[in-house]
């Protein structure tokens, strides 16, 4: 896995894992990357400070990739537990995500594991849907190999 740190044309910056940066160029042209705080889907990443270690038992550098300065790095410690992000940030995050899914996706409400079932066996063309589903369902289709992902549902904007 590869961390990057993005940045969206609205200069929100946030980072995101991935498998390989193949796997990012292959989302960003899928157009599945989104700001994770306002929704813009004109992502790239951002400039960051590789860390390299050279050998065994050597300390890590990091390059500045503006000054192109070599520092040693501190010895690698557990990494810090982030930050809970606030409850309103929380609550735009929510909303941004729901944004991106109702511009881009289907909605096939209660008939979604329905479906999704009926796009992985190839009964129906793809395309990207949502919808509700069951647990059981959820799990139904988890387990054979149909991928899904549960997201969290809009709290009430005064909880």
């Amino acid at each position: 896995m590869i961390r990057f740190q993005l940045r969206c044309g609205n200069r929100h910056e946030f980072e995101a894992w991935f498998p390989s940066n193949a796997g990012f160029e292959d989302q960003k042209a899928r157009g599945l990357l989104s700001c994770a705080v306002c929704g813009d889907t004109s992502v790239d990443k951002a400039p960051m400070a590789p860390r390299i270690v050279r050998s065994t038992g050597s300390a890590p550098v990091t390059i500045d990739n503006t000054t192109g300065s070599v520092e040693k790095t501190r010895a690698p410690t557990a990494p810090a537990a982030p930050a809970a992000p606030s409850p309103e940030a929380l609550r735009r995050g929510i909303e941004a995500l729901h944004r991106v899914i109702e511009a881009r996706f289907e909605n096939v409400g209660r008939d979604f594991a329905t479906e999704a079932r009926a796009i992985h066996d190839g009964v129906k063309d793809p395309r990207e849907i949502y919808g509700q589903a069951t647990l059981d369902e959820v799990k139904d289709l988890a387990e054979d190999g149909i991928p899904v992902l549960p997201i969290p549902s809009m709290p009430p904007s005064d909880a």
